[in-house]
């Protein structure tokens, strides 16, 4: 009998969270997305975040949100922007080489880099509008889909309040006095820069997040002005907060010039980010390449922390080998370790360089402190939030946030929408 009464009390419960959800499905959607970078999945728990609290009483969350690999900043905002991995959008780390062009690119922002359609472009083809400010990859938009507000280049200068704020003023803005945005995207540093700087256990990564806690209820207030001023509250207004990877501590520094004796040879090129290096041979008679391969595995065999690949050999699972942007030989450290011009030797402990003390971009599958937070609240407000017990792909981003938005999502972006929001859709 107590077991029948509580799957009717449950059914019940849903069937009137249903129809609250029914009740605004014929609104105009709004999402305002905004990134949290380096943002780990656990920070949450580990200090205090009463207006974080008081959201994900009434959002839909996870703490582990999956990043792609690599779970570096530029390609894993990339994969979510666009919703494909980085052998198609061509961002593979935040420096990368292009054999194609011969040509290095650092910390870009020229949005024809990226190969594929991003969420921006996808919902200006759909008739939508949007706005994007700081997002990485955004910045000197062309063609016919360009976002209605985006900036030229990044400002390092601005803090993460005058960020939001920025952001926020846009979206009250509007295109124009008559018009008003379907999206808004906006990016802040957030916990990344001190977790370098400390590594994620340090407690002034937990004085950051309560910073940022800060910021929620700056936005959750301006989001609701908005909504009452902007969308005069006949619009759903969604907020998607995400990150782009965790982090973890560094505990070794590797120089890839010392460590292996090959990539001192001029025609050989190195490009190194996080644990990942990058040995580019398009310099070299490709009749040497089978032997400069075998050579570099052999002269590392002695490291058990280090993966050797050919670019044909990386994990399918990955969808990592890019044509031109990834090395003809890939070298992937153990969690922990990272590559750094600034050790003296091969291999040195962190110490003896002083930094990082903290880095990402390792492999999600076997370093589960990559996985990141997400939060979607709406206003008007959901009857009650939920944890997403599924754990969801950074891949589902795009997907999902054209679902919201009731525009197809690009043709290459395969994977589903998070299904845990199908009412909403």
């Amino acid at each position: 009998m107590a077991q029948r009464f509580l799957a009717s009390f449950f059914a019940l419960i849903t069937l009137l969270f249903c129809i609250a959800l029914d009740a605004n499905a014929a609104k105009k959607n709004v999402v305002f997305w905004l990134s949290i970078d380096g943002f780990r999945g656990d920070y949450l728990t580990r200090t205090h975040t009463p207006n974080f609290d008081k959201l994900l009483a009434k959002s839909f969350y996870t703490t582990k949100l999956t990043p792609i690999f690599p779970s570096i900043t530029f390609p894993s905002h990339a994969s979510q922007a666009t919703g494909v991995q980085v052998a198609e959008h061509g961002i593979t780390s935040n420096a990368f080489y292009d054999s194609q062009i011969g040509t290095i690119f650092s910390y870009p922002g020229d949005s024809k880099l990226l190969q594929a359609e991003p969420i921006w472009q996808t919902v200006k083809r759909g008739g939508l509008k949007s706005a994007v400010l700081d997002w990485p990859l955004s910045y000197q938009q062309t063609g016919p889909y360009k976002s209605d507000y985006f900036h030229e280049e990044y400002n390092s200068a601005l803090s993460d309040e005058e960020r939001v704020k920025l952001a926020l003023d846009e979206f009250e803005k509007g295109p124009s006095t008559k018009e008003s945005y379907d999206l808004v995207m906006a990016y802040i540093v957030g916990t990344d820069s001190v977790g370098h700087s400390f590594g994620p256990n340090d407690a002034r990564v937990l004085q950051v997040v309560e910073k940022i806690d800060l910021l929620m209820e700056t936005i959750q207030s301006r989001l609701k002005e908005i909504a009452k001023k902007k969308y005069n509250d006949e619009a759903n207004i969604y907020l998607l907060v995400t990150t782009d990877h965790g982090m973890i501590d560094v505990t070794h520094a590797v120089n890839i010039r010392l460590f292996t004796l090959l990539s001192q040879q001029s025609p050989i090129r190195t490009v190194t980010g996080g644990n990942i290096g990058h040995m580019f041979l398009d310099k070299v008679p490709a009749s040497e390449h089978a032997s400069i391969l075998a050579k570099t595995k052999a002269d590392l065999k002695q490291y058990p922390f280090v993966k050797v690949f050919a670019k044909n050999e990386l994990p399918k699972r990955w969808d990592f080998a890019h044509t031109t942007r990834v090395g003809d030989i890939v070298l992937i450290l153990d969690s922990g370790y990272i590559f750094s011009a600034g050790a003296k030797r091969p291999v040195v402990p962190i110490a003896e360089i002083g930094n990082p003390l903290g880095m990402h971009g390792y492999d999600p599958k076997n370093e589960k402190d990559m996985q990141g937070f997400m939060m979607l609240y709406r206003w008007p407000e959901f009857p009650r939030g939920s944890q997403i017990r599924k754990e969801p792909h950074a891949l589902q981003l795009h997907p999902t946030v054209a679902k919201l938005l009731k525009v197809a999502p690009s043709e290459k972006a395969k994977a589903p929408a998070i299904q845990v929001f199908k009412h909403l859709y």
